[in-house]
């Protein structure tokens, strides 16, 4: 008996809608932390420059075909992403940990390229909020 081959749709990262993908409650709960300080503006400053060494590392594990190494930093910048509420990027990263070690080395470059473009809209968007006076809800439809 043959193993089941993958669906496209999982094997294919798709070109969804990456804008509007923050999770404005998570950052709310950030705001929550702060007690007057700037705490979230510490942790998105970090995750953005974080998530760029992470993408770079990405990069060059690539390059090196150690996609298991991949994977790793995958699910690290998932953690990451969560915290600061990238979603798309969430999803993205947890749809790349469903990936059989074959399907992975097959499709892990088109992965990255989906990585790279969300997470630069996701940090695009993230500085947008913390230019935004008082941290208000910029993303909210008017």
């Amino acid at each position: 008996m043959l193993p089941s081959t993958p669906t496209l749709e999982r094997v294919i990262p798709s070109t969804g809608n990456i804008f509007g993908s923050l999770n404005l409650a998570m950052l709310r709960r950030l705001e929550s932390l702060n007690d007057g300080g700037n705490f979230t503006d510490v942790i998105i400053q970090e995750y953005i420059e974080e998530s760029e060494r992470m993408l770079a590392a990405m990069q060059t594990l690539l390059h090196d075909r150690k996609f298991m190494a991949f994977r790793e930093q995958v699910y690290a910048l998932k953690s990451d992403a969560h915290n600061v509420g990238a979603e798309q990027l969430v999803k993205i990263c947890a749809d790349i940990a469903l990936l059989s070690p074959t399907e992975l080395q097959t499709t892990a470059y088109n992965w990255f390229q989906q990585l790279l473009t969300i997470n630069h809209a996701s940090c695009l968007m993230l500085k947008q909020y913390l230019a935004s006076p008082d941290h208000t809800d910029v993303f909210q439809e008017k």
